[in-house]
């Protein structure tokens, strides 16, 4: 069976760290299956949106949702959080409709994953 992952996070104030983490998923799962990506950005005060803006154009499997300024909406980073994470499961059915999802993988993208490899999926 054909293995197809969703990647879905949040993000934040991540354009100098975003590419690398993207890549660096990508190369652990990609030997064993298609990626597709749903990121949810908020508050970000940097170029996150150009970037994330710049990856959707290159990356068909790639795609995003802004909330825009939800720091005037909530002061508890807490619950900014949970509305980018309820947005991307709000995702989901219209992207498995568009790709046979098989596993959805949620990542933390702001630079963590150093020790993500292929065989440590594999394991």
């Amino acid at each position: 069976m054909t293995k197809t992952f969703l990647i879905v996070g949040t993000l934040r104030n991540c354009a100098d760290v975003f590419r690398t983490e993207m890549d660096r998923i990508e190369r652990a799962l990609s030997p064993l299956g298609s990626v597709y990506w749903f990121v949810v950005e908020s508050d970000s005060q940097d170029d996150t949106l150009a970037c994330i803006e710049q990856i959707k154009r290159e990356r068909p499997q790639f795609d995003y949702a802004s909330l825009g300024h939800l720091e005037g909406q909530s002061s508890l980073r807490t619950d900014r959080i949970a509305q980018c994470r309820n947005r991307y499961l709000d995702e989901l059915p219209r992207i498995r409709a568009r790709a046979s999802i098989t596993h959805v993988v949620v990542a933390d993208l702001d630079g963590v994953n150093a020790q993500l490899t292929q065989a440590a999926v594999q394991s």
